[in-house]
């Protein structure tokens, strides 16, 4: 469980975090979605996870994202059913990311 973004449930504000990858992901009705992998994510320069996953979708994809870029954008922290129907744990994650820019170039 992501313990420091469990203090943090529904609030919103600024994060910074470095592009490691982009992925994809299956989806019932869309084949095969486009994800990028987020690592060392920070608020207020301390770590609040040490990486998080999103479906990419404009706000990161017109970013031009190469491994090892830094990025700003602000998120909500929400909750989620992680696991399989009978392993199910809430867990938490960043939503709604908005006002992405990349900070550093590599």
């Amino acid at each position: 469980m992501r313990n420091k973004l469990k203090k943090l449930e529904g609030n919103r504000f600024t994060v910074t975090a470095t592009f490691e990858r982009f992925g994809t992901k299956s989806s019932w009705g869309a084949g095969h979605l486009k994800t990028i992998l987020l690592k060392d994510v920070t608020k207020d320069e301390s770590i609040i996870t040490d990486h998080i996953w999103f479906t990419c979708g404009k706000t990161f994809e017109n970013l031009d994202l190469t491994e090892g870029d830094i990025i700003q954008f602000d998120a909500r922290v929400k909750t989620y059913n992680k696991g399989l129907r009978d392993e199910r744990t809430i867990d938490y994650k960043l939503s709604n990311p908005t006002k992405a820019i990349k900070l550093v170039s590599i």
